[in-house]
């Protein structure tokens, strides 16, 4: 039945007090910036959802990822809908399996609900919060015009020739020119960009790094760089604290106002202890002692950095050390350990560490369980320090919750947006992992704008998670479909299966999310869809052609949720 307008005017559906909502997601969501305004489109669509509650109506993905927030509070939600609508509006995730089907479906919910809002509310919805279709895809295309941070490959030379390089760097590779550097930190400064991160290769072997870095410091007031930390001596670290001091000075009236000091960070590579030698490997190809490593790393905490190790797991030996890993970094004084998973590109294609594709992921399993299980012991005192283990544990979900997507619509790298990836001088990716053709080239194109505007890159964006086998998945939203990276990589294309996020995701709820808190583990199972697990799907694109690796097996049963 629908709600008179005499009923609907009774009802506090416009000032019930969900501040507390808008200010997490604020922080958390890559929608944060429209929080305000999709505050209160949230509410006029709930608002629909009720009176027509015998309508198939749906949110646009901005005002879905709102919803989904308010619903993971669902004190607050319930509250909210019985206060304000006499019911509960049920969150439908589930849509039809066949992609034509979930599109026709969709669009038909969607374009009634815009329907509707222009009659309730007089006049059509914000642009920005509910697109049509066709200004769906320049939405995308906008949003990623005007990043928040940049990644900067500033050469390819390294004193290094490690197993698992991506660019396959070495000491016999040159520079990038360094007008194209300086072309591209101009770019963000015309983006407004508040983090670039400078990486390589070694930016350490560069005679003109410390030009480089004070260029970026000009632009924004956060700048990482990524380093093996062979090269990071006292002498470069009391330069770089240096920069950091006087420009906290100079710049104190904007760090005050807007709350973000300058900070200098640094990203240093630990593959391991005696599995590090495996990986790290001198120009003449001597493993290089994990001793060495955490020596450097000691020193960049003690010159007050904000350290982060990184740690890429590429074999048994590696996955096997990780526990011990965890007792020497725990001591250390970092600021963050991130753990992945290596994908399959560049020097690692050919290096006798990938003959058995993915061989060391059950290794690292019981890893990966007994580093959470030790991060949470106290919880919810927990150390000082951030923990990242890619597709299986993220620190920040302690205090912001999961972030699946919000629909099967979304595209599955929609958490990567805000990013401006910039390799082999000027030429723009998606996603440093991703090792496609780039989209293209700032000094070819004319502008970074110019380079977005490629079909290529268009046709890309125009992707969701329904162009995947994952849209059967129970984890399908929950993990994105996975990484676009390691489905190019361990099985040739972006639009297929990710095998290492079809392996971990039945791990991180068996092993992983028992370990977390109550209300944690209740958002997790929340945050699943009614499929099946991905071992046993019947319809994986691309099976014929995959390595043994990808026979994931799903012998437990589906859990129940209940206090597991």
């Amino acid at each position: 039945m629908e709600l008179s307008e005499q009923d609907s005017e009774n009802f506090d559906w416009k000032t019930f007090d969900l501040s507390r909502i808008t200010e997490r997601f604020r922080l958390k969501n890559a929608y944060g910036s429209q929080a305000d305004k999709l505050e209160l489109e949230t509410r006029r669509f709930l608002y629909l959802s009720a009176k027509f509650k015998n309508e198939k109506l749906a949110p646009s993905e901005a005002v879905d990822a709102y919803w989904h927030e308010l619903i993971l509070n669902t004190e607050v939600y319930s509250r909210f809908c019985q206060n304000c609508f006499g019911l509960f509006v049920d969150h439908v995730t589930d849509v039809p399996t066949a992609a034509s089907a979930a599109f026709e479906f969709h669009q038909a919910s969607y374009y009634k609900t815009i329907e509707l809002y222009k009659r309730e509310f007089e006049g059509a919805p914000d642009i920005e919060c509910w697109p049509t279709d066709e200004s769906r895809l320049e939405s995308r295309v906008e949003r990623y015009r005007r990043p928040f941070r940049v990644h900067i490959e500033t050469t390819n030379h390294c004193n290094l020739r490690c197993e698992h390089c991506y660019p396959e760097s070495s000491i016999e590779n040159p520079h990038h020119p360094r007008q194209l550097i300086d072309r591209a930190i101009a770019e963000a400064k015309k983006m407004d960009v508040n983090k670039i991160t400078l990486t390589g290769g070694e930016i350490l072997t560069r005679p003109d790094w410390k030009e480089i870095f004070s260029n970026a410091l000009d632009v924004c007031d956060n700048v990482y760089f990524i380093t093996n930390g062979l090269l990071l001596t006292k002498k470069k670290l009391e330069w770089l604290t240096r920069q950091k001091a006087l420009r906290s000075l100079r710049n104190w009236r904007r760090s005050l106002l807007n709350n973000q000091p300058v900070e200098i960070g640094v990203a240093i590579s630990l593959d391991g202890l005696a599995g590090n030698e495996l990986v790290r490997k001198s120009s003449v190809g001597g493993g290089i002692p994990a001793s060495k490593i955490i020596e450097r790393i000691s020193l960049a905490v003690r010159y007050g950095l904000h350290v982060t190790v990184n740690t890429t797991i590429t074999n048994a030996l590696s996955a096997r050390e990780l526990p011990e890993m965890y007792k020497i970094i725990a001591g250390l004084g970092i600021d963050r350990w991130q753990i992945d998973q290596a994908y399959l590109a560049g020097r690692l294609s050919k290096s006798p560490l990938s003959r058995v594709p993915l061989s060391w992921l059950e290794e690292a399993k019981p890893s990966y369980k007994y580093i959470v299980e030790n991060y949470l012991k106290n919880y919810p005192k927990i150390p000082p320090w951030r923990l990242e283990i890619v597709q299986v544990f993220r620190y920040d979900n302690l205090f912001y919750g999961f972030s699946p997507a919000r629909s099967l619509t979304e595209h599955p790298c929609s958490y990567h947006f805000g990013s401006m990836i910039v390799e082999q001088g000027d030429w723009i990716r998606f996603c440093p992992s991703l090792r496609d053709e780039a989209i293209g080239s700032i000094s070819q194109s004319g502008s970074v704008e110019a380079v977005y505007e490629t079909p290529k890159f268009k046709d890309f964006l125009s992707k969701s998670i329904l162009n995947l086998p994952c849209k059967d998945c129970r984890y399908g939203a929950l993990f994105h479909g996975g990484c676009r990276a390691n489905s190019l990589a361990y099985a040739g294309s972006i639009w297929d299966a990710d095998p290492i996020c079809c392996s971990l995701s039945p791990f991180v709820e068996d092993e992983i999310v028992p370990l977390l808190p109550d209300s944690l583990r209740k958002e997790f199972f929340a945050s699943l869809r009614s499929g099946l697990r991905p071992g046993q799907l019947t319809s994986l694109p691309g099976r014929k052609s995959r390595m043994p690796v990808f026979s994931i097996n799903a012998e437990r049963p589906l859990s129940n949720g209940k206090g597991s």
